[in-house]
């Protein structure tokens, strides 16, 4: 365990307080740390409230997966983990990769992000990103969560909410190209097998509005 904690950094030796809509994170005095003040914001800057089983790998092939949940930050792009659920804390290495799984609408969703990718505009090389489907070419996602001014009808009252923005891109090497979803802009960005994934699209029903039938199509694709 000492040798574990020798890798981290302790952001904080905090929990997470929820109040209403309000977040907050502490640090060891108890102070708010500046940028993660939520109050007052609708929704949530995390991919799911509260702690999550799933295991991290960084940069340098370590592997943390025994005991450790996990919390991440979309509004930030920053990923947090516990062993206690009390202490948060981050990486000092970089993470390549981690895999999150939680619940929703009482399914089991797992979900995995990498880092690492090259060539993405507004992207750095710590830039995480969904991994919809992997293999020799991968389709990858990026959510952007954002806080928007909203307005309701007929108000003079502006509130603060949090916005998604999602872009996919197709990685074929080291190569990302920004793609739609829709059958035509992933068969124009994999380049190759048009006919096989034409009919693929048909037999399998596919309609190109979720991530699922996204990731059948490049999944199909990947086994030809």
């Amino acid at each position: 365990m000492k040798n574990l904690l020798a890798t981290l950094i302790i952001i904080c030796s905090l929990g997470i307080t929820t109040l209403a809509n309000a977040q907050y994170i502490y640090n060891r005095e108890g102070n708010q740390l500046k940028g993660q003040d939520y109050a007052n914001i609708e929704g949530t800057a995390y991919l799911v409230d509260g702690w999550s089983s799933g295991m991290a790998k960084t940069v340098n092939g370590k592997e943390f997966k025994d005991d450790i949940k996990l919390m991440y930050n979309l509004y930030t792009d920053q990923l947090f983990f516990t062993y206690t659920g009390k202490d948060t804390l981050a990486f000092v290495e970089p993470v390549r990769q981690f895999t999150i799984n939680y619940a929703e609408k009482d399914q089991p969703v797992i979900k995995t992000f990498r880092s690492g990718y090259q060539g993405i505009s507004k992207s750095s090389p710590n830039t995480f990103y969904e991994v919809i489907a992997d293999g020799k070419v991968q389709l990858i996602k990026k959510t952007t969560r954002t806080i928007a001014d909203v307005k309701s009808y007929n108000s003079a009252t502006t509130l603060k909410s949090f916005r998604d923005n999602s872009k996919y891109y197709i990685v074929k090497g080291d190569k990302a190209t920004p793609v739609k979803m829709d059958k035509n802009s992933l068969i124009a960005a994999i380049g190759d097998k048009q006919e096989q994934l034409n009919s693929y699209a048909v037999s399998a029903s596919l309609n190109f509005k979720t991530d699922g039938d996204l990731a059948k199509f490049v999944g199909y694709y990947n086994v030809l």
